[in-house]
């Protein structure tokens, strides 16, 4: 099966090299995507700012993959404090469509590479 590579719109955080996204078929594979503004490669603010922003770079991802936010139908979102869930939520709500009706998945860890507050990493098809 053929398969696509996009590349991260900055440069990634930790020690593992990574895509930013592969496409198989009509699946578009989006990795662990952090708050980080392509502009500067740097972390932005907070976790709500992070979250915007790392939905911003998935965006980027998606559209260079031919498809949009409105398409994903998983996601994982990594959160460094359970304090931050709802937070996290209910920006990723506002931001994108139908996130209700996707497959949701989220995890609670020690911590991430960078300082980063959350990833997020979603599935989407084209």
């Amino acid at each position: 099966m053929q398969e696509r590579i996009i590349k991260l719109p900055y440069k990634p955080l930790g020690r593992v090299p990574s895509a930013g996204a592969v496409i198989v078929g009509d699946f578009v594979f989006v990795a662990g995507v952090d708050g980080v503004n392509p502009e500067t490669g740097k972390l932005v603010g907070n976790v709500e700012s992070q979250t915007q922003m790392a939905v911003k770079n998935i965006r980027s991802i998606l559209e260079k993959a031919g498809t949009s936010l409105d398409n994903i139908i998983k996601s994982t979102i990594y959160i460094t404090k359970r304090e931050d869930v709802d937070i996290v939520f209910d920006t990723l709500m506002k931001m994108i469509p139908k996130m209700e009706d996707k497959v949701n998945c989220d995890l609670w860890i020690e911590g991430l590479p960078g300082g980063s507050l959350v990833k997020i990493e979603v599935v989407a098809v084209k």
